[in-house]
């Protein structure tokens, strides 16, 4: 039997959406002083 090997540049779904959660959590942080609303982020 010969094992699959999957290609290692494959991003999940859960990858992006913890990329997207990341990115505004320090957008968020970085403008707290503001109190941005979500429609920027």
């Amino acid at each position: 039997m010969n094992p699959t090997i999957l290609p290692t540049n494959v991003t999940t779904q859960a990858a992006l959406d913890y990329q997207r959660v990341e990115k505004a959590i320090a957008f968020l942080t970085a403008h707290a002083p503001e109190q941005p609303a979500l429609s920027p982020v």
